[in-house]
């Protein structure tokens, strides 16, 4: 075989050699990006979480303020504790430095919501609004799921 042929055939080798290792490369990111996708869904199967908002429904003699908690996670929701709080009238919110002792626990709720909700359920229930109780609120949602005993909302409802 001439020197020539053996050049290319070396040369071609070489490069076969850089293309292959840069598939390996490629296929080790892509494999990587699959297993932490999946491992983030497999976390989110396990995983409850809520959208809680407040709406008037309309009615023949009065309107009447509905609290709604839906469960927009994929996973059970336990042991359900729910609080509401007004701050005083310094108007500071959540987000700012307010000591404990300048809000306070109000029960505007008509009925209990329920211990259990499950993947895509929605709950509502009739809100009682007393003078000094007007929103906005705090509200701080307490529940357990398959992932953690320990989950908490807080979000202020308009």
């Amino acid at each position: 075989m001439p020197v020539w042929m053996q050049v290319i055939s070396f040369i071609l080798s070489i490069v076969g050699t850089v293309f292959g290792g840069y598939a390996l490369v490629l296929n080790h990111q892509r494999t990587k990006i699959t297993k932490t996708k999946e491992n983030e869904r497999l976390t989110n199967k396990r995983k409850a979480s809520f959208a809680i908002s407040r709406d008037k429904e309309i009615r023949v003699k009065r309107d009447r303020d509905v609290f709604i908690l839906k469960n927009t996670g994929e996973a059970e929701a336990r042991n359900l504790t729910i609080s509401f709080y007004i701050h005083s009238e310094k108007g500071k919110s959540i987000n700012s430095s307010t000591p404990e002792n300048e809000k306070t626990l109000v029960n505007v709720l008509l009925h209990k919501i329920p211990d259990k909700i499950n993947s895509n359920q929605v709950t509502k229930t009739t809100m009682i609004m007393h003078a000094g109780q007007a929103p906005p609120f705090e509200v701080v949602l307490k529940w357990e799921d398959d992932h953690s005993s320990k989950n908490e909302l807080k979000e202020i409802l308009q």
